[in-house]
């Protein structure tokens, strides 16, 4: 970890000059203008579209997790890793909802890691599905998207089969080994016979990808009512284009908090290929940033709030279950 040390330091850095630079370029006064000139109107459609996503991103997690966590904790789960995700800085705020799951009722590190994989592949497959659409709104042709998405989707899947592989050889190879090794290697193959399960039902993939879809159609209907709030009236296949770019700047591990700098860079090197200028691009951006953080953060406050209530309402159930279980145990004689 002490190797690491400076490699973190240097990426924050960098992200912390990053983000500088763009807020210069793009006049923090405009900035400034931009939020303090949003409309309420198209704020509150702003804030619907943000509870949307919530609400979908927690349906997707209870479709994935099973009837052990309600719909209502599960989206309770993902606001508050969306809002570590928008505030740890370097992208490590992935790694919240590992201790969120288990807050919820999901035990197991390995499970927890599994879902977390599984949810970004859900992920990266909506944003492949945008990015076609992207294409189409910009003239691709309608056979040119179709073979992209079939070849992205060949890859995904190749990859999915070459984990699957990797897994059986490391089985052959543990199969006789004690200790971690085997207890490791027993979840995981506990693991992929749950998800191999769960795979066989046409209607919960279906769902899925649904919920999935619908969570970054959702983020796209918020970023075109926070610019029109705004009074900027860009069209809906610019906006989507920006927001492709900015969801690959924020992925980019050189921000320091928030996210703030590799977003705005992604947006704008985006919106540059339809002609928006890098000034106005960069304080859009940011403008509508810290509206979005302000939802992030008013949803996570919220969802603390709901497993806070819901962990001490289930305490008390637990221990009495414990407690029947215990006198419903026959005694030796």
């Amino acid at each position: 970890m002490k190797a690491l040390r400076p490699a973190t330091l240097l990426l924050a850095a960098l992200g912390t000059v990053l983000a500088l630079v763009l807020l210069l370029a793009a006049e923090p006064r405009e900035v400034l203008a931009l939020v303090r000139q949003a409309k309420r109107p198209e704020l509150f459609q702003a804030l619907l579209w943000a509870s949307g996503i919530v609400t979908a991103r927690g349906l997707r997690l209870r479709l994935v997790v099973g009837p052990r966590v309600s719909a209502l904790r599960a989206a309770a789960v993902m606001a508050l890793s969306q809002l570590a995700i928008a505030v740890v800085p370097l992208r490590l705020g992935e790694l919240a909802l590992l201790p969120l799951l288990r807050v919820a009722g999901v035990p197991g590190t390995l499970r927890a890691v599994s879902i977390l994989v599984f949810l970004r592949f859900l992920d990266v497959a909506s944003l492949l599905t945008l990015a076609v659409i992207a294409g189409l709104t910009l003239g691709v042709s309608t056979a040119t998207a179709a073979a992209a998405l079939a070849v992205l989707l060949l890859l995904s899947l190749l990859a999915v089969a070459t984990g699957l592989r990797s897994l059986r050889l490391l089985a052959r190879q543990w199969r006789s080994r004690r200790g971690l090794r085997r207890r490791v290697l027993r979840k995981a193959l506990q693991l992929r016979r749950e998800w191999r399960q769960r795979a066989r039902s046409p209607l919960r993939l279906a769902a899925l990808a649904l919920c999935s879809l619908a969570a970054w159609f959702g983020l796209w209907g918020l970023t075109v009512a926070l610019l029109r709030a705004m009074g900027i009236a860009w069209p809906v296949g610019h906006v989507l284009l920006g927001m492709l770019g900015a969801t690959l700047g924020a992925s980019l591990p050189i921000n320091a908090v928030g996210n703030f700098g590799s977003l705005e860079g992604g947006w704008a090197a985006a919106l540059s290929l339809v002609g928006v200028s890098p000034a106005e691009a960069l304080a859009s951006g940011f403008a509508t940033h810290l509206y979005s953080l302000l939802f992030t953060a008013s949803f996570g406050a919220a969802g603390a709030l709901v497993l806070a209530v819901t962990s001490a309402e289930s305490g008390p159930r637990n221990g009495a279950a414990a407690a029947m279980a215990s006198r419903n145990v026959p005694r030796r004689p």
